[in-house]
């Protein structure tokens, strides 16, 4: 049984619909066993419920191109961007999506304000460095 799960969870979204699939042929079998006898195995119903569960994950979260989670790693800070963050007078904003730096709290580039970090000391452009690297 765990075989089918690691299968399952090594598609991604199309494991998703295998076992959504899987559940509602458990769901039939269920149902087909009620009918015909006026009574069920519990089992089967709540195999069908995690089935569906794990299907309903695997589509919202799992990834459509390799089935796995990865975060896309970025770039180390060019050296020259270093440069110029600790040489600019402060204070002023950094944004750490474009690594720009900007006069204002919203970006010159994107125009997200939500990306700026405002840069008044050492230990302010300490932790921008953390968020862009």
């Amino acid at each position: 049984m765990s075989s089918i799960i690691d299968a399952l969870l090594a598609s991604g979204r199309k494991g998703g619909v295998a076992s959504l699939a899987i559940a509602a042929a458990l769901g039939a079998v269920t149902a087909i066993d009620y009918v015909s006898t006026n009574g069920f195995f519990i089992a089967l119903p709540a195999l069908a419920l995690a089935f569906v569960g794990v299907g309903v994950l695997l589509l919202v979260f799992g990834n459509p191109e390799d089935g796995e989670f990865k975060l896309k790693e970025r770039s180390p800070l060019d050296p020259a961007f270093e440069d110029r963050l600790v040489n600019t007078p402060k204070p002023y904003f950094v944004c750490t999506d474009c690594r720009c730096i900007c006069e204002i709290g919203q970006c010159d580039e994107c125009g997200k304000g939500s990306n700026t970090v405002p840069i008044h000391d050492d230990e302010d452009l300490r932790l921008a460095r953390t968020a862009m690297s």
